[in-house]
């Protein structure tokens, strides 16, 4: 997870510490800082039910990178295809992480628990969300391509 998710994270968890969700306590580290330790209340349990029992709604996408890509249209397409190539390299990078992770977390299916087998599950949704979206990209640079060597 990068930083900038961790912070969302933490700052989601205040604001449910504020309103009685959870409670922490704070675990010293050697030459760090404390580290807090979040436990779900009564009052968050409630909360979580409540919440859980709601139909989920699919997120609506939100791409920016398309936005960018039909820019091209007026736009000299290859600084989007410089983009696009580095983007998919970084997806492979993050895709070979996922795979060290699932081998080393999950690689003996059979024996996890129910705690592991949903995280697993949740690695499994980054993982094929990440390949759809690579798969995409590589037809957008080959298009992105033709284009610019059309021009």
């Amino acid at each position: 997870m990068c930083g900038k998710q961790h912070q969302q994270v933490y700052r989601e968890l205040t604001k449910l510490a504020e309103r009685g969700a959870v409670t922490y306590r704070l675990e010293p580290q050697v030459g760090k800082p404390g580290r807090k330790v979040y436990a779900i209340t009564p009052v968050g349990t409630e909360v979580l039910e409540a919440w859980f029992i709601q139909a989920p709604k699919l997120a609506p996408p939100r791409d920016e990178y398309v936005a960018r890509l039909l820019s091209c249209e007026v736009l000299d397409p290859a600084p989007m295809l410089e983009h696009i190539t580095n983007l998919i390299a970084e997806s492979q990078q993050l895709l070979n992480h996922y795979a060290l992770l699932e081998q080393r977390d999950y690689g003996q299916s059979t024996s996890l628990t129910q705690q592991q087998r949903l995280m697993r599950l949740a690695l499994r949704r980054s993982i094929h969300q990440r390949r759809a979206w690579m798969a995409r990209a590589q037809e957008v640079r080959d298009e992105l391509t033709m284009l610019a060597a059309s021009a």
